[in-house]
Parts: structure tokens; C-alpha cells; sequence
């Protein structure tokens, strides 16, 4: 089931430098590295990504403001970036850009169409069909 939210597996973990006992290990929420996301659920929380990984909403707020990031940011980020696979892979070219932007849940064409040009520098119609 596509919706079905289940945990990733463990991201990669290293010490923590502050930490005085040497188990502990934290989450590294790089998101090159570790799958945060939790699959294909549009209307992801921060809190939601926190429980998953069993950790407070509180240190993944800290968690990734040591990248200068916040977890709506971190989310949105994540959501574009999976509009732009979308977009680009050619069994989903009949889907329309608006279909593809409401299933990663931004309702707001306009509003999709600003962040995408904002984060990929081109439009997401001239993205998915380069003009000649």
C-alpha cells in the first residue's frame, strides 16, 4: 500500500562528541544519506519523522539546524525533490503536472510552480519538456 507509513531502517549513526557515555549514537538527518521520509506520504510531519526514529521532535529540530535547516524546510525539500523524479520519469509523462504536484501535497499550482523554479531554477512544464 502506498500510504502506509512504516519506519525506515536506521540511518547511519556516529557518536555524539558531547555525549560522556560512548554508546550513545544519534541520527545523522543528512538527506543524501538517510531516509527520513518515511515513503510516499504527502502530508508528512515533523513529529511523525521524530517517532519514527524514536527520538524527541525537539532534537530533530536540532538535529537539523547543525545543516541550517528546519524539519518544514527539510519535508519541503524532500517533496520537490520527489515531484522532480516524478517529473522526469517518462511511465508518468501522460500524469498531469498539477496530479503529480497534488500527490507530493502541494494543492497550490501556483504556489508549486514558484518553490520548484525557486529550488531547480526552470519551470517544472519546461522541466518535464525541455523546449527544443
Amino acid at each position: 500500500m502506498d500510504d502506509e507509513i512504516r519506519p525506515p531502517p536506521l540511518c547511519p549513526a556516529r557518536r555524539a562528541s558531547s555525549s560522556s557515555r560512548p554508546r550513545h549514537r544519534r541520527v545523522q538527518p543528512q538527506s543524501s544519506r538517510c531516509p527520513l521520509a518515511l515513503g510516499p506520504v504527502p502530508a508528512q510531519k515533523a513529529l511523525t519523522i521524530a517517532d519514527a526514529h524514536h527520538i524527541s521532535l525537539r532534537h530533530l529540530q536540532q538535529l537539523l539546524a547543525e545543516d541550517d535547516t528546519s524539519p518544514a524546510a527539510w519535508i519541503r525539500h524532500r517533496r520537490l525533490e520527489r515531484c522532480r523524479l516524478d517529473l522526469a520519469n517518462p511511465r508518468l509523462s501522460a500524469r498531469l503536472i498539477q496530479g503529480i504536484a497534488e500527490r507530493w501535497g502541494f494543492t497550490n499550482p501556483t504556489h508549486f510552480s514558484r518553490l520548484f523554479r525557486g529550488v531547480y531554477e526552470i519551470p517544472p512544464r519546461n522541466y518535464r519538456d525541455p523546449p527544443p
